[in-house]
């Protein structure tokens, strides 16, 4: 990587740096040739080579190794010198022969004995008692015998947790069969039956295949019952069909009930044929009750004050006091005259395609009816001259065009222009520098308009707050091209860029050297950013506030700042949003390194404090160029 005869004392700051740097960090990967190329190095120079896994020493031709010279290979040793043995010793002893390294080694041990007891233990009528020492090794067994059930007392024989499978268990059997220890079981041999203990009484368990009586049971959900029929008594219907149930319980199918006592209350009744009672006079009035007049094929309903007939849609019925509500379309015969009100408006005629007018019209001294069309001649116009010196017809004069007339403000008026009666709409002239306009201008509408364009000469002057619209195309807009030529512009303006977000615009156009000056002799504050879309000239020194008493918290760069910055992106080139080539540095590439110095604009994109970065910067590079000058001193000292 490095060439070892550089740097020399023609080398330049920027190639110094650069070859010193070089070769230090041959230095840090201590020459291997795996990661590092070396030119023009010292006979005698000494490397690590990871490839051969030893050091070499550089001949002025080849680099050699250390292992020749100095008799050291510690990376591929076959063997030890002097052979040794390995020796183990406590539970397990035994020592090996000699070894030096050269192969594999195996030896016998002995492992110590702590049971002298030795055999085999347990048996069916014995378990085997074990003692293991804390390294498990057994060091001591014993047996210990055990009684068959059979032998147990029969009260006594407790069997905890496991499995009992495949053998046949015989329960205590017992005349009285009354156990009360709690959870014994035992069977009553006078009345077949099991019977569990309590712990206080006992518990006797259903027979499904004899016959008990079972007192205070609930047969839960889903229970199914499949014995005799439970008496009227007791409950039930004391019946094991439907029409045995209804016979005993009193009630006959609805078929047989009587017509006016059937009441079914809730449920639905579904894919059923209902018949109404049918009657000539069908006048039910118990509430809710339906009947079917078999005379007028109508469907009656009872009411609680009388009876109400249903609308049959298929037959011909008198409706009284019916109302057809909004929405309702009528499609049945013409309705007759007598049942139309009288309306209030002449029916007679078409409004909509009239011919011709009631009653003609006089249009210049020509009737007009709308029959036909009409020719109407003007008649000569006269001229209409207004005056300015206050001349010309009196006031009241009539103007019909066919006499000329000169009128003047005298015509109609001369207005006064003091008090409450200086209202109204007359011809102002304004000359002069000193003319002054105060008050309330929208009650003038000839002298300065409320609306459209207007020019006024001479200097005017304005007391209190002038309102001038907000707009991107409104504001103020200066005299065009003041110094001749066409199309240049300046203008005011304030307007919103994007919602609440607003924009003081000052600005020139047409020509890229018309220029905006900001020209103060104490100076410009701008509280804050400012953004300009071209370049900033300044025929002064661009200063920024950098008092240190104004700064806190002084923090050192990243020790291996140099470095990263030697990687910004850096060079010239040619701008996207602007015609312009410029040189400079990429703000992405920079914000890693020195965050400080990039800031994001309104709009998104990034931007660089070349003068903050730029200094900073230097001073970095100078600290590391008299550390470089001190290191080459030392260097030099060392020869």
């Amino acid at each position: 990587m490095a060439n070892w005869s550089l740097p020399t004392t023609a080398s330049t700051y920027v190639n110094y740096t650069a070859e010193l740097d070089a070769r230090l960090k041959d230095l840090a990967y201590m020459l291997d040739p795996a990661v590092t190329t070396l030119s023009n190095v010292p006979v005698n120079t000494v490397r690590w080579s990871s490839a051969n896994a030893r050091w070499e020493k550089y001949s002025g031709t080849a680099w050699n190794a250390l292992s020749t010279l100095y008799q050291i290979n510690v990376a591929t040793a076959e063997a030890w010198k002097t052979g040794r043995t390995i020796g183990l010793t406590g539970d397990i002893s035994g020592t090996s022969a000699a070894w030096t390294g050269s192969g594999n080694i195996s030896f016998a041990t002995t492992l110590a004995t702590v049971n002298s007891n030795v055999g085999s233990f347990g048996s069916a009528l014995a378990v085997p008692i074990i003692t293991v020492n804390a390294k498990g090794l057994v060091t001591a067994v014993s047996t210990a015998a055990i009684g068959t059930v059979a032998a147990q007392n029969a009260n006594s024989v407790n069997l905890t947790g496991g499995t009992i499978s495949g053998t046949t268990i015989q329960l205590l059997q017992s005349t009285t069969a009354a156990p009360t220890a709690e959870g014994a079981i035992e069977w009553d041999t006078d009345n077949d039956l099991l019977r569990v203990g309590t712990g206080t009484s006992t518990k006797t368990l259903v027979d499904t295949d004899g016959t008990q009586t079972l007192t205070n049971k609930t047969f839960g959900a889903g229970s199914n019952w499949g014995g005799v029929a439970i008496p009227v008594a007791n409950g039930g219907t004391g019946g094991t069909t439907a029409a045995t149930a209804r016979s005993n319980l009193g009630i006959a199918s609805i078929a047989t009930q009587a017509s006016d006592n059937v009441s079914i209350t809730g449920g639905a009744i579904s894919g059923t044929s209902i018949t109404l009672v049918q009657s000539t006079s069908a006048a039910p009035t118990a509430e809710g009750r339906i009947e079917w007049d078999t005379d007028d094929d109508t469907l009656v309903l009872g009411t609680s004050s009388g009876t109400r007939i249903m609308v049959s849609t298929n037959a011909t019925q008198t409706l009284t006091n019916k109302t057809i509500g909004t929405g309702s379309s009528w499609q049945g015969n013409v309705i007759a005259a007598g049942y139309i009100a009288t309306l209030s408006q002449d029916t007679t005629g078409n409004a909509g395609s009239a011919t011709r007018l009631q009653t003609a019209r006089a249009i210049n001294g020509v009737n007009f009816d709308g029959t036909s069309g009409i020719t109407i001649t003007a008649a000569t116009p006269q001229s209409l001259t207004f005056a300015t010196d206050g001349t010309g017809a009196a006031g009241g004069t009539t103007f019909n065009g066919g006499t000329a007339r000169t009128i003047s403000y005298n015509s109609v008026g001369a207005p006064s222009t003091t008090g409450t009666n200086a209202s109204g709409t007359w011809s102002i002239n304004v000359t002069g520098s000193s003319a002054s306009c105060t008050g309330n201008a929208a009650s003038v509408t000839n002298g300065v308009y409320t609306t459209g364009d207007q020019t006024i000469g001479g200097n005017k002057s304005f007391t209190g707050k002038t309102t001038v619209s907000a707009g991107s195309t409104g504001g103020i807009e200066f005299g065009a091209n003041p110094g001749g030529g066409s199309g240049d512009v300046a203008w005011i303006r304030y307007y919103s860029e994007t919602g609440e977000n607003t924009v003081l615009e000052i600005g020139v156009a047409n020509d890229s050297d018309d220029n905006l000056y900001l020209n103060a002799s104490g100076g410009t504050t701008i509280a804050n950013s400012l953004y300009v879309s071209g370049g900033i000239s300044s025929a002064a020194d661009v200063s920024a506030s950098s008092d240190e008493t104004l700064k806190t918290n002084w923090r050192d760069l990243p020790a291996d700042f140099i470095g990263r910055l030697a990687q910004v992106k850096h060079g010239v080139y040619d701008r996207l949003d602007i015609t312009a080539t410029q040189v400079g540095v990429s703000a992405q590439s920079l914000q890693p390194v020195m965050p400080q110095a990039v800031t994001t604009d309104k709009n998104g994109k990034l931007a660089v404090s070349y003068g903050n970065a730029a200094l900073t910067a230097c001073i970095a590079l100078a600290n590391e160029v008299v550390q470089l000058r001190k290191d080459i001193e030392e260097l030099k000292g060392m020869k």
